[in-house]
């Protein structure tokens, strides 16, 4: 018995230890397949604070050493600050702006814009982001004694309420009636003739998505004799 008990412990232990492998070589596996933990202040931290950045959009994966794969585009579009500077509407439509006003004023002037022996200044007029601010381009036309003689702005604007009062409080511009019901027009006369006139129109299309640009608005002032 004892010869045979001796003979056999060895097999027994092997099976043994192959036994207890079968069994817990699955767990085994799970374990190595869990993901390990992020240390706080990693990739997670990051991810949130990429996210906030570009406004709440995901921000694409990075390819190389610290090299991001962002296009260029949505970086740029990311950005609060405005190409334009905010110019109100009562500093913008005044006659005693100067050329060196507007070149202090805008971080782009186009000039070279001649029109009756006259310099023109045209510029990108954003004066605000309420429905009543207004959008488009703006050119000042000045005489050889660098007096402004002419303003012309064409544009848009959500609500022209704030424009019409400011033009019959400031400009004495005057209600006209027209043949087209979808056009509201107002003029300064001089002698029998519009001296300065402001055109609203409703859009073409209307969509609510488009809030700022319900109105279509032209205007042209020119300075009234003195």
């Amino acid at each position: 018995m004892m010869m045979l008990a001796g003979a056999l412990l060895p097999y027994v232990i092997s099976n043994q230890s192959v036994l207890r492998d079968a069994v817990t070589s699955p767990f085994k596996s799970d374990a190595a397949e869990q993901p390990k933990p992020v240390p706080s202040g990693t990739a997670p931290a990051a991810a949130a604070a990429s996210f906030a950045v570009n406004g709440g959009q995901p921000q694409a994966a990075q390819s190389g050493a610290g090299k991001s794969a962002v296009p260029a585009t949505m970086v740029s579009q990311s950005r609060s600050t405005p190409a334009e500077p905010f110019v109100p509407l009562e500093q913008a439509l005044r006659w005693e702006i100067t050329p060196a006003w507007i070149l202090a004023q805008w971080p782009r002037v186009t000039t070279h814009l001649a029109e009756l022996e006259m310099q023109g200044y045209r510029v990108t007029l954003v004066t605000g982001t309420a429905q009543t601010d207004l959008a488009g381009s703006l050119t000042y036309y000045f005489d050889p004694t660098q007096r402004l003689k002419k303003i012309i702005f064409h544009g848009t604007t959500g609500d022209a309420k704030r424009l019409v009062q400011f033009a019959l409080g400031h400009h004495r511009f005057e209600r006209r009636l027209t043949n087209d019901p979808s056009v509201y027009l107002y003029q300064v006369e001089y002698d029998g003739q519009a001296l300065s006139e402001l055109r609203i129109k409703t859009a073409s299309i209307v969509r609510s998505s488009s809030a700022y640009s319900r109105f279509e608005v032209a205007l042209t002032m020119n300075r009234p004799e003195e």
